[in-house]
C-alpha cells in the first residue's frame, strides 16, 4: 500500500454522534458517493447490515468520519468493488471530552495520517496501516519506538484499544504490533535502526563471479556453504528475538486489556457494591446477627458474628476485582467510638459477589476481617 503525508484535512467545527473516543476522518478522491451511485449501494448495504433497527448510527449520518467497524467494512467492499481504490486520505481523529464524557465535537490535530490511502494488495487493516505510515513519517521522527509503542498500545484512550472495542475482537484476534527493524521505509530513531527497500534488496542479493576452475568450485562450495549455514544459525537468532518481541507485546496488551476490562466491570458495579457494602458494616457493628443475615451467602459468611459499636464514619477505602472475574474485596475505614467515649480507626474488609436471588442483589460471601488502622504494614509503607 503506497502512501504520502499530504496536506489535507478540513476547516471549521464538527460535530459526530460517534460514541467512540478515537475513529476516522476519511477524505474522498475522484470516485465518491456523489459522483457513484455503487459507492452508495456499498454503504447502503453496510448501514443494513451492522445497523438494520438503529439508522441514526448508519455511516451517511455520520461522514466525512467513521467508526473502525464502519471503516473496515466499507475499505473491504470497496476493495472487492474496485482496483486499487484512492481516497485523498484518511487520518485518525478523536473527540474532546468533557469531565470523561463524550463531547461529540471532532479534534482533527496533528495524529496519524495517510495521504493519498490507496487500498491495494498490501492493505491488512487500519491500525497496521497507520502504524506503518506513522513510523515512516518525518512529523515523527523525534518520537522513540517506545514513545510510539505507548502512544499506540497504552495511552488512553489509544489505536489498538479503541480498534479491538470497536470491532468487538479477541486479543487473538488483534493485529501485533510490528516490532523494531521490520518495517521497509522505516526511519531512523532512537532504539530503531532505519530499514531501507535497498538494503532488503542488497541483502538478497546472490554472490556471481566467485572463481574458476574444479579446485575454486570445491574451495567457494564450501565456503559458501559454511557461509550461508552461518547465516541460518543468524537468521534462527533473530527470528527468535523477533518472536520475543512478539510474545512481549502480546503479553503487555493482554495485560492493559485485562486491566481496562477489570477497571470498567468495577466501575459499572462500584455504586451497587458500595450502597449494599455500607448497610452491612452498620448492621454489623449493631451487634445484631438477625440484621446482617439478609446480607451473608451460604458460604463461609454465614457464620459472621456481629460486634457492639458505635460508628461514627464509614468511609470507602477500596473496590477490587478478584481472579475468578465475579467476587470483589472491599475495604473500609471505619470511625468507632466505645461506650466509654474513647474513639479509634478500623479497617473492616469482606468479599462480596452479585446474586440475583438475594434480597439485595448482592451477598457477602466471606467473612469480615478487622484490623486497626493504619495497620503495621500501612505505617511501614
Amino acid at each position: 500500500m503506497t502512501s504520502k503525508v499530504q496536506d489535507f484535512g478540513f476547516r471549521g467545527k464538527r460535530r459526530v454522534s460517534i460514541q467512540e473516543p478515537l475513529f476516522l476522518y476519511v477524505e474522498w478522491g475522484e470516485q465518491n458517493p456523489d459522483n457513484n451511485e455503487e459507492i452508495r449501494n456499498i454503504i447502503d448495504e453496510i448501514d443494513l447490515d451492522l445497523y438494520p433497527h438503529d439508522p441514526s448510527k448508519s455511516i451517511k449520518k455520520n461522514l466525512p468520519f467513521l467508526t473502525f467497524v464502519q471503516a473496515e467494512s466499507l475499505f473491504e467492499a470497496l476493495k472487492e468493488n474496485f482496483k486499487n481504490f484512492t481516497f485523498n486520505g484518511i487520518a485518525l481523529v478523536s473527540q474532546a471530552n468533557r469531565n470523561t464524557l463524550i463531547s461529540g465535537r471532532v479534534v482533527f490535530g496533528e495524529g496519524p495520517r495517510i495521504s493519498p490511502f490507496v487500498l491495494d494488495d498490501e492493505y491488512q487493516n487500519i491500525p497496521l496501516a497507520l502504524i506503518y505510515a506513522t513510523r515512516r513519517d518525518p512529523r515523527f521522527s523525534h518520537y522513540s519506538f517506545d514513545d510510539l509503542t505507548k502512544y499506540f498500545c497504552t495511552i488512553e484512550p489509544n489505536l489498538m484499544d479503541c480498534y479491538q472495542h470497536s470491532l468487538g475482537l479477541s486479543v487473538t484476534d488483534m493485529p501485533i504490533y510490528p516490532p523494531k527493524n521490520t518495517i521497509k521505509g522505516e526511519l531512523d530513531r532512537e532504539g530503531v535502526l532505519g530499514v531501507t527497500e535497498q538494503e532488503l534488496i542488497n541483502n538478497s542479493t546472490e554472490p556471481t563471479n566467485v572463481g574458476s576452475g574444479k579446485g575454486g568450485n570445491s574451495f567457494w562450495l564450501k565456503f559458501f556453504g559454511f557461509l550461508s549455514l552461518f547465516l541460518s544459525f543468524i537468521s534462527i537468532g533473530i527470528g527468535l528475538v523477533n518472536l520475543s518481541h512478539i510474545s512481549k507485546h502480546e503479553e503487555k496488551i493482554s495485560y492493559v486489556y485485562k486491566e481496562q476490562t477489570e477497571m470498567k466491570q468495577i466501575q459499572e458495579n462500584e455504586h451497587d457494591i458500595d450502597l449494599v457494602a455500607r448497610y452491612f458494616v452498620t448492621y454489623y457493628f449493631s451487634g445484631s446477627k438477625e440484621a446482617i443475615t439478609p446480607y451473608l451467602s451460604d458460604g463461609d459468611a454465614k457464620f459472621t458474628q456481629p460486634t457492639k459499636a458505635q460508628v461514627t464514619s464509614t468511609i470507602l477505602e477500596k473496590i477490587s476485582l478478584n481472579e475468578d472475574g465475579e467476587t470483589y474485596s472491599v475495604s473500609y475505614i471505619v470511625g468507632i467510638r466505645t461506650d466509654k467515649g474513647a474513639t479509634s480507626l478500623e479497617r473492616i474488609s469482606f468479599d462480596m459477589k452479585a446474586d440475583e436471588n438475594a434480597r439485595y442483589n448482592w451477598v457477602v460471601t466471606s467473612e469480615p476481617l478487622k484490623e486497626p488502622y493504619p495497620s503495621t504494614k500501612d505505617k511501614k509503607n
